[in-house]
């Protein structure tokens, strides 16, 4: 017999009954955050940044979540403060980006705090041109360890370089700050990418970053293209890729590394150490050879002799020999760019395997792509 005539409903309708209710929740959590913010600003005798307020109302409008945060290049620390303060149990906020924003004590403070005090998404933190120095950028990269961030641009900060031990802040040891943690040492090193793009970064500076490589199990790719980390850097930096660092990506275009001089000018200017280049294009050709995660070395606009080049060539193709001999599909593609400055011949030689390579990574990502979606 039927009850009531009352039928079931499908399952479709309570999956659809059920994500309304989940869509309902977040745009309520959604505006209370928005009156929180104005809340919290007034507290700190500021108003609301009229940019946040937009944007709140825009995702509000198109009831998605805030998953960024832009900081408009105005804002002051209370301004810093008021924000993190109402976003610190946000869960969807997934990017912070701070760009040419005049960075002082307090906001870095501000910023410290905010990163270690243990937010729950995993975030993207970008600080372009916002002119570091030792004392503002000190907290912050203090907190990094602590923290869940797992990207880390700080692009364009030219101050940077004058301040060679900075970058030791990411490089604590877990024991040291134990207690700090609360024991918990499953937040520590779990940054995956760190870019340092045309921050004047210097051989000392690169060395730090070098034992950083080595002692983050979890970095994957790091950015330092347009410093000058010159042939002391380089080597440095190409000896993290023998001690099992993770490292798939390294860009280090444009950094001044010259194996031969390219004038009388340049040779004036002091010519870096020819025997250190060649140690370090050993490291590049042992690590091409045999690293089982290296995928891209970006190495263009620095100078190479024709021997490097060739030696580099000759590591690629030995890459290139076990991705197509059987169980190739276990060995990860890897492309090295090199200077356009080199002869024809020898810069065709690199460029034909790069594009097999880059071949090879598409098709994988595609087959990966197409599996994903059949389960």
């Amino acid at each position: 017999m039927k009850k009531d005539g009352k039928k079931k409903p499908s399952k479709a309708a309570l999956e659809a009954a059920k994500q309304a209710a989940l869509q309902e929740a977040r745009l309520a959590e959604l505006k209370a955050l928005r009156t929180s913010y104005i809340e919290t600003a007034a507290l700190v005798l500021r108003s609301p940044l009229h940019p946040i307020l937009s944007h709140l109302d825009k995702c509000l409008s198109e009831k998605e979540d805030c998953t960024a945060l832009t900081l408009p290049p105005n804002v002051l620390a209370n301004d810093v403060l008021s924000l993190l303060n109402t976003f610190q149990s946000y869960a969807p906020l997934k990017s912070i980006f701070l760009v040419r924003c005049a960075v002082d004590e307090r906001m870095a403070v501000a910023l410290a705090k905010f990163l270690s005090s243990g937010v729950s998404s995993e975030l993207h933190l970008e600080i372009r041109d916002c002119k570091l120095v030792e004392k503002t950028a000190t907290p912050i990269l203090e907190a990094i360890p602590h923290s869940r961030v797992r990207t880390l641009v700080l692009d364009y900060n030219a101050t940077l370089g004058a301040s060679p031990n900075v970058l030791s802040c990411l490089r604590k040891p877990i024991g040291s700050c134990a207690v700090k943690c609360n024991g918990k040492t499953g937040l520590h090193c779990g940054l995956e990418r760190l870019s340092l793009k045309f921050s004047d970064i210097g051989p000392d500076v690169a060395t730090d970053i070098s034992i950083v490589m080595k002692e983050a199990p979890s970095l994957r790719e790091v950015d330092l293209s347009g410093n000058r980390i010159l042939s002391a850097g380089f080597i440095a930096v190409m000896s993290t890729l023998k001690h099992g660092a993770a490292i798939e990506r390294l860009m280090l275009a444009g950094n001044g590394i010259k194996e031969v001089p390219v004038s009388s000018v340049v040779r004036n200017r002091g010519q870096d150490d020819a025997a250190a280049i060649k140690t370090a294009i050993k490291e590049l050709v042992t690590a091409i050879e045999s690293h089982e995660k290296i995928t891209e070395i970006d190495l263009r606009h620095n100078c190479f002799s024709d021997q490097s080049i060739l030696d580099v060539t000759a590591a690629l193709k030995s890459r290139k020999a076990a991705i197509a001999a059987p169980g190739g599909n276990y060995v990860p593609p890897v492309s090295v760019y090199i200077t356009e400055r080199t002869s024809n011949q020898l810069y065709k030689g690199v460029h034909d395997i790069n594009k097999t390579m880059e071949a090879v990574r598409k098709k994988r990502a595609a087959a990966s792509k197409k599996k994903k979606k059949k389960a």
